[in-house]
């Protein structure tokens, strides 16, 4: 009797273990997807021939200008799918933030034109609930603007 409470004890420790690690393998998976996600939306802003539309400052974050996969999008922000559809994908929230930057690198409402065009920094991040828990990733990019 007491052999077989410990091994049930045992197994329900090690059922529990693989499901954490199962939980932890799945939110890596989807904070993976989501730099994936903030990449390639760099990578838009980053290209000499990027959407004017993603290089207009802001005064709040937005997904106006921004678009994935066909969709594109809106003053709340642009919705995504991380995860596959079938197994259990989620719904996340990229938005932009693009403000002027001055000759010395601090944000301005009229930044100043030099010979490569007036510099922009533009914040992109996305949210997402994974387990209950709210999650951010974002990154930071200065660029001229002709």
């Amino acid at each position: 009797m007491i052999g077989f409470s410990i091994f049930t004890i045992g197994m329900v420790g090690m059922f529990a273990v693989l499901m954490q690690s199962y939980r932890l393998a799945t939110r890596a998976r989807y904070i993976d997807e989501s730099r994936v996600v903030l990449r390639t939306i760099y990578d838009q802003i980053m290209s000499p021939a990027a959407d004017p539309a993603l290089l207009t400052t802001t005064s709040k974050p937005t997904g106006v200008g921004l678009t994935w996969n066909g969709s594109a999008g809106t003053a709340k922000g642009l919705n995504v799918t991380l995860g596959l559809a079938s197994a259990m994908p989620l719904v996340a929230l990229v938005t932009r933030e693009v403000t002027g930057l001055d000759s010395t690198g601090q944000p301005t409402a009229d930044p100043v034109n030099g010979p490569a065009g007036h510099r922009i920094q533009c914040s992109i991040a996305i949210q997402f609930v994974c387990s209950s828990q709210p999650w951010e990733n974002a990154i930071t990019l200065v660029r001229s603007v002709p």
